[in-house]
């Protein structure tokens, strides 16, 4: 039996991983998806990625990259599970796609406890971040910073750095838990570090939260029924869909706001195209007294072509605008580098068309002059 040579079996050695790594992996990518539902876990965020860095301490190129992927399957798939109500198969497909970014991150995720790495990590993480939310045109969804819209001191920080600075700051606290646990005796100045740059946050936070608001020149009233992704494109219950839309919306209306908007593809169906919708919206802004923004799909039949749209309504019940978007989720809305997922529409991926310009909507505002938007 020919004997292996030393070199041989340290290379077997640095490329076995054993269960305990990709355990830590998994705990992590659940606590972190754990902190965007519903159930008000947002606090776990601080500590949920300290397992996953730990995992990664000491290991190779190759077993970060694995661990890596693993966290972010997991995460993913706890995260937007409910596209697989639109199409399963975009889900696996858009799961494996993004769980392709914390791979990114897990080629640079080098951490040897040292100061430097306290600071460029959470900057690799936010690039890894930031990408994603561009490539193919974007996928923004799941970015770290989004859970801490409760966290109002903190949010504060937003206006200056948008989501990125709340993501880099998630990430350097477990980042240098991560580095105590792992270096006790070397990681202390980084633990001390991260929790003065959390404290800034929050001071500036405060202080901001303690400043006078200033009048806007014009006020908004959200609306959110919180429809059931099974239930939305159901042609049976399209009424009454309307109808919660409908009734949120003349509630909102005794506010009396400028401009009442509805969520992305809120209309259950064809508004151009389906005369009792059209004529519903364009009653119940009337009735509200205020401009109406909604978004639904429009179909330009000549071109063969279905967008993702949103339109203006007046107070007097007319149609002044439609905008095509733009910025389409991929593998969700359109199915990106198609010659290599020819075979996917069969399964129910929407097949949206991008919009081709950038559309400015106006309001008369308060104090005269037009509000653009």
């Amino acid at each position: 039996m020919k004997k292996r040579t030393k070199k041989q079996r340290q290379r077997q050695t640095e490329e076995s991983l054993s269960f305990f790594p990709i355990l830590l992996c998994l705990t992590s990518g659940l606590l972190t998806a754990l902190t965007f539902t519903r159930w008000q876990l947002e606090f776990l965020i601080w500590i949920s990625l300290i397992p996953y860095l730990i995992s990664l301490a000491d290991k190779t190129l190759r077993q970060r990259m694995l661990l890596s992927w693993v966290f972010g399957l997991v995460f993913f798939l706890g995260t937007i599970y409910w596209i697989g109500h639109v199409s399963f198969l975009g889900l696996a497909a858009l799961c494996l796609y993004l769980s392709l970014y914390p791979v990114l991150f897990g080629l640079a995720a080098v951490n040897k406890g040292g100061i430097l790495s306290l600071f460029l990590l959470p900057t690799a993480w936010v690039a890894t971040e930031f990408l994603r939310s561009h490539a193919f045109s974007g996928f923004g969804w799941g970015l770290l910073g989004y859970t801490q819209f409760r966290n109002l001191p903190l949010l504060q920080s937003a206006r200056i750095s948008g989501v990125w600075g709340l993501s880099y700051l998630v990430v350097l606290v477990n980042l240098a838990l991560a580095q105590a646990l792992l270096y006790p005796e070397r990681c202390r100045r980084n633990l001390t570090v991260a929790l003065l740059l959390l404290a800034v946050f929050a001071s500036f936070g405060a202080y901001s939260l303690n400043r006078p608001v200033p009048s806007l020149p014009v006020s908004l009233s959200v609306i959110q029924p919180n429809i059931a992704q099974e239930d939305k494109w159901d042609p049976d219950k399209a009424p009454e869909i309307l109808a919660r839309f409908e009734q949120l919306s003349l509630k909102a209306a005794r506010e009396k706001p400028d401009l009442i908007v509805w969520p992305e593809t809120s209309v259950p169906g064809y508004l151009q195209d389906e005369k009792w919708l059209r004529d519903n919206i364009s009653a119940l802004a009337q009735s509200l007294d205020s401009w109406l923004l909604v978004g639904g799909p429009r179909e330009n039949v000549a071109a063969n072509k279905y967008y993702n749209s949103a339109f203006l309504f007046s107070p007097a019940g007319e149609l002044r605008d439609v905008h095509d978007k733009l910025h389409l989720v991929p593998f969700g809305e359109y199915i990106p580098l198609r010659p290599l997922f020819r075979f996917l529409p069969d399964y129910g991926i929407a097949d949206f068309s991008s919009g081709s310009t950038y559309d400015l909507f106006s309001l008369p505002g308060k104090t005269g002059g037009e509000i653009k938007f």
